[in-house]
């Protein structure tokens, strides 16, 4: 019983942790919360294989789970909700946020659209073909068995 106590109290403390958390921050609070998850989901989108779905859905998980991620931490914790600790609390919620939304959402997604694998887990696997092939024709070539 004391367990389902404690986690009653972590729930009920985060909802009302969360609800006030955007009270009294400036523009520049916010800007600096959640201008670097847009930000890095926008490079994420970028730097993503695939076609413009891809990029932008990979982008688009990434800026929201980062946003998300930040604000449930320092929800969570609220130590992590004072001035001088938000931005730290908002970084390390920020990651896993990102890192959850991207691997455990988008990857499956893209997987689904593109038969079983992602288009960067396609390339890499072409990458490593190409490799094996140069290896082995390398081989032969220093054996003199082709020209």
């Amino acid at each position: 019983m004391g367990i389902l106590n404690l986690a009653s109290r972590g729930v009920k403390g985060f909802g009302k942790n969360f609800a006030s958390n955007m009270k009294g921050l400036s523009a520049g609070d916010l800007t600096s919360m959640y201008g670097l998850d847009v930000a890095f989901g926008i490079m994420q989108g970028a730097m993503t294989e695939g076609d413009l779905i891809d990029k932008l859905g990979v982008g688009a998980l990434s800026a929201t789970g980062g946003a998300m991620g930040g604000t449930a931490l320092r929800s969570a914790v609220p130590m992590l909700n004072k001035p001088g600790t938000r931005f730290i609390g908002d970084m390390i919620g920020s990651w896993g946020g990102d890192v959850g939304a991207v691997q455990l959402i988008g990857d499956p997604l893209q997987r689904m659209r593109h038969g079983g694998t992602t288009p960067f887990e396609t390339a890499q696997a072409e990458n490593i073909k190409m490799i094996q092939q140069e290896a082995v024709d390398n081989y032969l070539r220093s054996q003199g068995l082709v020209s």
